[in-house]
């Protein structure tokens, strides 16, 4: 069978500032209210009822707070950058992932002459929750992984700018 269902995402508000040192260094922080509990799906034509769901999300989801901060410092030609972002909990107290959050560091540098550039970027995440591997609704006890991620992700990026 094929749904056609809309999903309006949580309700967010985001706020931030930025603060620039000469041309020589750059801080900013953002912050920002989702309010994960919002989300919701809509029938599209397919005549299914989403009122169970949405009372499941409405149900196991709450509001959180997130927080990002970021600083790049220049030398001539060359950039360097760190930066730090903490995601919230969005599960309300009770639920099997009520300890959800999301922590990230990342830094960088890169090299910047007229039209040319090079950019590497390093980006660490860290998380842990609870995976079911059947559904919660069966008669037996699922099974549960504890999962604990340590993810590591690095880009590079080369840059030409044309019509310099």
């Amino acid at each position: 069978m094929r749904y056609e269902y809309g999903l309006a995402t949580p309700f967010r508000f985001l706020a931030g500032i930025g603060i620039q040192f000469k041309k020589v260094a750059l801080l900013s922080f953002d912050y920002e209210f989702a309010d994960y509990s919002s989300a919701h799906f809509y029938q599209t034509g397919d005549g299914y009822d989403y009122s169970e769901k949405n009372m499941n999300i409405k149900n196991s989801l709450k509001s959180t707070s997130n927080f990002r901060a970021g600083g790049e410092y220049r030398l001539n030609n060359i950039y360097f950058r760190g930066g730090f972002g903490y995601y919230g909990k969005a599960f309300k107290p009770g639920e099997d992932n009520e300890d959800l959050d999301y922590t990230s560091f990342s830094a960088g540098t890169g090299f910047r002459e007229r039209n040319i550039s090079i950019d590497f970027g390093y980006t660490y995440y860290k998380y842990s929750q609870k995976y079911y591997l059947y559904p919660l609704d069966s008669s037996y006890d699922p099974a549960v992984a504890n999962l604990s991620t340590n993810q590591h992700l690095f880009t590079l990026t080369f840059g030409y700018r044309f019509g310099y």
